[in-house]
């Protein structure tokens, strides 16, 4: 369905306005009828718009299996020869304008704002370590150090392991 052919409304840009759509569906009809107005195939809107074969098909089915989404939609405005036009509707918006809430702006520093001294560092990193360390319970505390101790451990042995491989790799050691 086109718009009316007793009112054609043209704009001051020479914009003629085809259809007012309010959601996705109307969208769709509006691509699809715009189509079959042009009377171009599916292959050669294809060709027009930059998709691959038979997309624009899957596009403007009914039901489609395809959206119309961010990629496809300036490809059909491309293929077809519309524009989105955006305009206000005060008598849509006003049940929504009744329940709108004035936001609250923050008011900004002018100044910089330095930075707080205390932040963690490497030069104060054992400080705070002993003090995270100073309140925990004494069987965490330990459990906690236990833990800590057998990864160094690992990490030695994983150390020596990959060092003894690499002399062996390099002839050094005899196995």
């Amino acid at each position: 369905m086109s718009a009316p052919d007793t009112e054609t409304i043209t704009t001051s840009d020479g914009y003629e306005i085809f259809r007012v759509c309010t959601d996705m569906e109307a969208l769709h009809d509006a691509f699809r009828d715009r189509v079959e107005d042009l009377n171009i195939s599916r292959e050669t809107l294809d060709e027009l718009g930059g998709f691959t074969a038979r997309y624009s098909a899957k596009l403007l089915c009914d039901p489609p299996m395809k959206w119309i989404g961010r990629e496809t939609l300036p490809k059909m405005l491309k293929a077809t020869g519309m524009a989105i036009v955006l305009v206000l509707d005060d008598d849509r918006f006003a049940p929504t304008k009744a329940k709108l809430a004035n936001r609250k702006r923050t008011v900004r520093a002018v100044a910089r704002i330095k930075r707080v001294k205390g932040y963690f560092t490497k030069e104060n990193a054992g400080f705070y370590s002993k003090n995270s360390w100073k309140h925990l319970p004494p069987a965490k505390r330990s459990r906690l150090a236990r833990k800590a101790a057998n990864a160094r451990w690992r990490a030695a042995r994983r150390r020596k392991k990959l060092e003894a491989a690499e002399a062996v790799k390099q002839g050094c050691v005899a196995v």
